[in-house]
């Protein structure tokens, strides 16, 4: 692939101001070292390096410069209609959550999902949610600060009011709601600027920090120079109570601004639990979406078959077996169909739907299939996969009876082991050798294994083992 470089006009090289283009290198090139070069940041990226140039080289020039702003763009965020992707893409990133892409000539973009990212400074990632600040969070850490800082300065406001009266205490002390008032305005300021710019944020709120430092002081100053003492005292007084108010405005803004990170703090820990909330219903509806396809998967097998034997039987002109299995047919489908493919079922349910399956092949195999169904009654309450059965009976009676000349006995078998559910699927067919040799990797072994680990992970298993003469399925799940 041509570089952008090898693209320029054949009047100039890299910078086009040097004549030789893509014809030849560059005399900047061979005499000072200017050819542009890439190198690799901490982080594993590339990114353009042009070389410094002496001062007697045209280059310098305010021309040139904006030649290599058109020809360069304006540094690693400029587009480029031509990305590389595969081995050629450098490893790492230029930050967290952002992609980093290579281009032919060494520049790196980022990838455009994130470039609010790189504008704002923070993670954009996730939406912004201004319901994620709770005013009722705010109101709940500004008292509990408040009251904090009284209980922190108690000792210097009941020094300050010996021999008053505790209504002068109580009156000093109730300038604390007043502070939540104002902490109430900052906090309106950093809601309403959570999807600005960092630069701006900083700003406004740092003017809202100094704005509610002021109104506090202003108020407390007229308060206890207007309010609680004589005016006239306070007039001959006002010097000293404005040097002792600089040292209550800096108190103020180590509270105020503890207040606001305690704001912040609230926004991320209901920001937080709202993105790990939002991964685990995506990761859940991922999953049902997964165990939908696979159950659905195995109904057009089993129609298939089973209208396939319903043909047979019309061909050879078995009417009345055509028809009796088509009944059986419509009634094991709506049963089938009308559970939910994700539900957990009552075993006795399923064995239920297993056994109107087996109707339906005994009427196309007639004595050919026998069948037995032994289940413990105290597991038949366990709770399994619905229609996970089905294809395991399937298997048998396609490989084990359908061969046999003779008759086969299909037999389910269910019992307890421990804290473990086993269910097991065996016939004794003669030539269920067959059903060994593809080792489980049908359509419906295959779903049956894609099914228990999607559901249970690694506490379930499944088996399929040869026997002589037979085949058999084990299922070990939990007791749940």
């Amino acid at each position: 692939m041509r570089s952008r470089s090898a693209r320029c006009s054949p009047r100039g090289c890299w910078c086009c101001a040097c004549g030789t283009g893509a014809r030849g290198p560059s005399p900047h090139a061979s005499a000072t070292g200017t050819t542009p070069t890439t190198e690799r940041n901490r982080a594993g990226g590339t990114r353009l390096r042009l070389p410094r140039l002496p001062a007697a080289c045209p280059l310098r020039s305010n021309r040139h410069l904006r030649l290599l702003k058109r020809r360069f763009g304006r540094g690693p965020l400029s587009p480029c209609p031509r990305p590389v992707h595969g081995p050629n893409r450098p490893a790492g990133s230029l930050g967290q959550n952002v992609t980093v892409v290579s281009y032919p000539n060494g520049l790196t973009q980022r990838s455009r999902l994130f470039q609010a990212f790189d504008r704002s400074g923070g993670d954009r990632s996730m939406p912004v949610y201004r319901e994620d600040a709770s005013p009722w969070d705010a109101i709940k850490l500004t008292c509990a600060l408040w009251v904090f800082v009284i209980l922190l300065y108690m000792p210097i406001i009941l020094d300050k009011h010996v021999g008053e009266g505790w209504f002068s205490t109580a009156l000093d002390m109730s300038t604390m709601f007043v502070s939540i008032g104002f902490a109430m305005l900052l906090f309106l300021a950093y809601r309403a600027t959570l999807s600005s710019a960092p630069t701006l944020r900083f700003a406004v709120l740092s003017l809202a920090v100094f704005g509610v430092v002021i109104g506090q002081s202003a108020f407390d100053f007229l308060f206890t120079g207007f309010v609680a003492r004589n005016i006239e005292e306070a007039w001959y007084e006002l010097p000293q109570d404005i040097a002792h108010n600089y040292g209550g405005a800096f108190n103020y803004l180590c509270v105020f601004g503890a207040n606001l990170a305690l704001f912040h703090l609230a926004y991320q820990r209901r920001r937080d639990q709202r993105q790990t909330q939002s991964l685990t219903d995506a990761h859940s509806a991922a999953q049902q979406a997964q165990l939908t396809a696979l159950r659905f998967q195995l109904n057009p097998h089993f129609l298939f078959n089973t209208l396939n034997a319903i043909s047979s039987m019309i061909v050879t002109r078995r009417n009345a077996d055509a028809e009796m299995m088509t009944e059986r047919l419509s009634s094991f489908l709506r049963a089938s169909l009308s559970s939910d493919p994700t539900e957990l079922v009552p075993l006795e349910e399923e064995l239920a739907l297993i056994e109107e399956y087996l109707e339906i092949e005994t009427v196309r195999f007639e004595e050919r299939l026998l069948v037995e169904i032994d289940c413990a009654p105290d597991i038949a309450n366990a709770r399994v996969p619905s229609f996970l059965l089905q294809p395991l009976a399937e298997n048998a009676v396609k490989y084990g009876v359908s061969p046999s000349p003779e008759p086969v006995l299909v037999r389910i078998t269910g019992r307890r082991e421990g804290r473990q559910l086993v269910i097991t699927i065996e016939d004794d067919g003669r030539f269920s050798e067959e059903a060994g040799t593809r080792g489980g990797t049908g359509v419906g072994l295959a779903n049956v294994r894609h099914r228990l680990a999607a559901l249970y992970g690694t506490r379930a298993s499944f088996r399929t083992e040869r026997r002589d003469p037979g085949f058999a399925a084990t299922i070990r799940m939990p007791l749940d």
